[in-house]
């Protein structure tokens, strides 16, 4: 029995002689998979112009109708969302946004990516405390998987872009670039005599003595001590400055304990250096308590998280507005010679069973140009791209002051370590940190305890590290 071929309907046939098919339909997915480099041409040529990456992204196919994304709270919140209230009226999308506190937030992502869950097309996440965990375990979808073609616009200020790569591969895209800044009074700075803010810690302890006036009381420079993550985030600064470090490397594979060493007790002492003048409850002393210090007219300072940015100069938060400025982070007389601000960017990722990869990259993508990335700025958001840290129309505005230490600070920022069980090791130095904060043990003995602990905790999950040298005093 023979089998004849079906004859093609004429348009269908002219269409395969000339080598492709003329009406082949391919999924949404697939085309904007297939945008890659057309795309991200597209917008540089124009800028960054959302209008030059629709023509070229959707003028044949229409994007999802809805993206599901899991955020946490935090004072983000609001710039994040104007961004999908702006993509979902120029392309019809709708946004279905699951929130939760930092913690909590935290627990549902990693149950959540270790299922392997498919109710997510984005999650907006810290990458620096638990993404390792989903990146070593390739519980999301590599950049590259998703567009071949993919590469960062060099406008992108790098370190946030490595906070969310592992191993050479990108997995996630940042999207609020927080880190840290020396938030400050820059008239009371004025009025005891120094023409600006201080760069080293011995200036600062000079700036202290001026200032703090305990008969008010005013305090100096206000050092957060409460027994959680904050601690170990905050005096990283200092060690790295000093030229320590938590490990030999920031991402392995070598995890023989630095902290305990004469330059990491050198960063230490630095930060325990500034006890004198905080508050005397600073061993119970969040971020936001600092701020409160700060814009209540309680306190000169302190460091702490470019995300609080927004309130120092409103009325419903500020009772000094205008009055207070931002510097980088202290350098530590004696060690690397520049500041150290450990970064505290939040990113995007696609999880591993995302049913609408394609769609949700496309959003972020978008989400990361030059115009775009302003008009984030312009609703509080804290820009990830040089070219918008340095728009002249924006750094004019003095509610945009900050900008300049913010992009210093991004491009110097430094990494906390990329292993898998960065929260446990937190978890093992939190305590022996506060101990040595509010003298109930010596540093070096709290160090040396705090070692001991984390290697017990290395040699458990099988890392590979050196002898344990201890502190000396």
């Amino acid at each position: 029995m023979s089998h004849k071929r079906q004859s093609q309907p004429p348009s269908r046939a002219k269409g395969r002689t000339r080598g492709h098919r003329a009406e082949a339909k391919i999924s949404r997915r697939q085309f904007v998979r297939n945008l890659g480099g057309a795309a991200i041409a597209a917008g540089a040529a124009a800028e960054g112009s959302w209008s030059a990456l629709r023509a070229v992204a959707y003028a044949a196919t229409s994007p999802a109708k809805e993206l599901s994304v899991a955020l946490s709270l935090g004072p983000w919140n609001g710039s994040v969302e104007y961004l999908f209230k702006k993509y979902g009226e120029a392309t019809g999308t709708t946004f279905k946004t699951t929130k939760a506190p930092y913690i909590e937030h935290y627990r549902r992502m990693v149950q959540a990516m270790q299922r392997q869950d498919a109710s997510y097309d984005f999650i907006v996440i810290d990458p620096a405390m638990y993404g390792t965990i989903f990146f070593k375990n390739k519980l999301v979808t590599p950049i590259k998987e998703i567009d071949p073609s993919w590469k960062p616009d060099p406008n992108l200020i790098e370190p946030h872009i490595k906070v969310g790569t592992y191993e050479g591969v990108t997995y996630a895209l940042p999207i609020v670039g927080n880190t840290q800044l020396l938030f400050y009074r820059s008239d009371v700075t004025r009025a005891a005599g120094f023409a600006g803010p201080p760069k080293t810690i011995n200036e600062m302890i000079e700036v202290n003595k001026k200032v703090t006036d305990t008969g008010r009381p005013f305090y100096g420079c206000i050092v957060p001590a409460k027994a959680n993550y904050d601690i170990v985030y905050t005096s990283l600064a200092y060690v790295k400055s000093a030229g320590g470090d938590i490990f030999s490397t920031d991402s392995g594979p070598d995890w023989t304990i630095r902290f305990t060493s004469p330059e990491s007790v050198k960063g230490y002492k630095a930060w325990l250096s500034l006890r004198p003048w905080s508050s005397p409850d600073s061993a119970n002393v969040h971020w936001a308590e600092l701020m409160n210090y700060i814009l209540t007219d309680r306190a000169w300072g302190g460091l702490t998280v470019a995300a609080q940015v927004f309130q120092i100069d409103d009325p419903k938060f500020s009772k000094v507005p205008g009055k207070i400025d931002v510097a980088m982070p202290l350098i530590i007389d004696g060690g690397s010679g520049k500041p150290a601000p450990i970064l505290g960017t939040w990113s995007m990722a696609i999880p591993l069973r995302a049913p609408r990869k394609g769609e949700a990259l496309a959003f972020m993508k978008w989400a990361l140009t030059r115009e775009n990335q302003r008009d984030f700025a312009l609703q509080g958001g804290i820009a990830v791209r040089r070219d918008v840290l340095t728009d002249p129309a924006l750094t004019k505005d003095p509610k945009n002051r900050w900008f300049a230490a913010e992009l210093e600070s991004s491009a110097l920022g430094q990494l906390r370590p990329q292993m898998e069980h960065w929260i446990e090791v937190q978890d093992r130095m939190v305590p022996y940190l506060q101990k040595a904060f509010t003298n109930e043990m010596p540093l070096v003995a709290a160090l040396n305890a705090a070692a001991k602990d984390v290697q017990e905790l290395l040699d458990r999950y099988g890392y590979k590290h050196g002898p344990l040298q201890l502190a000396k005093e």
